[in-house]
């Protein structure tokens, strides 16, 4: 009995804590810029030129990296126009999943859409690298290329109260 309740305990001080000191990370950057209507992004690491939500500071938009601040679960959506193309998400240089939009040669505008869940320690390194075709920034207001991303659960806050159970707190 005595340590059922010491579990309790822990899982309510748990809860309390992060309530009253949520750990917010959150980005959402845009590459919207143009020339001529519409801006070729070819081959190699995407960056942004617009970034509309950094908290926490965690994304880089200029060289498009996200650095993990605290370990944890995070969530990673991509939206970006293309006729042909392939992404990879990169975590720590490393290919994790490589998504495929068009079909080569072809004359229409496809929207590429992804999202991801992963788990992240605490320095990891996530991008997004155009690794075959070209994406299409056409403006802010027509087609931007958009990476977002946000802390699902902080692992430390589990790990530092000793919470024997996964409060998920949004």
């Amino acid at each position: 009995m005595s340590s059922e309740v010491e579990i309790d305990v822990n899982g309510l001080t748990t809860r309390i804590t992060q309530l009253e000191n949520p750990t917010k990370i959150a980005f959402s950057a845009f590459r919207t810029y143009y020339y001529n209507y519409n801006e070729h992004v070819g081959q190699g690491d995407l960056s942004f030129d617009a970034l509309e939500l950094n908290v926490g500071n965690a994304f880089d938009h200029l060289t498009g990296v996200f650095k993990a601040p605290l370990p944890g679960s995070y969530h990673f959506t991509l939206s970006a126009p293309c006729k042909f193309c392939k992404i990879n998400f990169h975590k720590n240089g490393v290919d994790e999943i490589q998504m495929e939009q068009g079909a080569e040669g072809s004359p229409n505008i496809h929207i590429l859409a992804y999202s991801v869940a992963v788990d992240l320690k605490e320095g990891d390194e996530v991008k997004i690298v155009v690794a075959e075709g070209e994406l299409i920034a056409a403006g802010y207001d027509n087609y931007p290329i958009n990476f977002s991303g946000f802390l699902i659960q902080n692992w430390l806050k589990i790990k530092s109260t000793g919470c024997q159970c996964l409060n998920f707190i949004y």
